[in-house]
């Protein structure tokens, strides 16, 4: 491959219904990308190496992450956003695999 050649890589992310934007952006900043933009009108995310634009994530070249890394790190947004909407304790280690939601 010419060393001029950007290769890309797209996830359809509409199995997910609505994005939220936000937590979207702090997904992929989890998952190490730099979020430098987000536009809510126009339902785009901007960052460096991926964007997000029309349902579609597109990295480029070796900045790709698996979908289910992806889908996982959106998901663990949800529920912290779900926990502060309701007033839960969330409490996540890191040295064992426990996630705890309590009221």
């Amino acid at each position: 491959m010419p060393c001029d050649t950007i290769r890309t890589v797209k996830v359809d992310l509409a199995s997910l219904g609505r994005i939220d934007l936000d937590l979207l952006a702090a997904a992929l900043a989890d998952l190490g990308f730099q979020v430098c933009k987000v536009d809510k009108q126009a339902q785009t995310i901007s960052a460096y190496g991926v964007t997000f634009a029309k349902g579609k994530l597109t990295f480029q070249s070796g900045k790709e992450a698996s979908l289910e890394d992806v889908h996982g790190s959106y998901m663990l947004q949800v529920v912290k956003a779900q926990t502060k909407r309701f007033g839960w304790a969330f409490e996540e280690t890191t040295n064992t695999v426990k996630q705890e939601v309590r009221r």
